[in-house]
């Protein structure tokens, strides 16, 4: 068994479609997270 490590970024609407393709390949697992906003956080940094 080789373990792959994929990275989607997608619309939360799509995500039933997305779910029902891999368990067509037998993925059994998957971490989610949510993302919210957009952009860096500008500050005065000194270095």
């Amino acid at each position: 068994m080789e373990l792959v490590r994929v990275e989607i970024i997608m619309n939360d609407v799509k995500m039933d479609k997305l779910l029902v393709a891999l368990r067509k390949y037998k993925v059994s697992g998957m971490t989610v997270f949510k993302a919210m906003g957009c952009g860096g956080m500008l500050s005065n940094s000194k270095y």
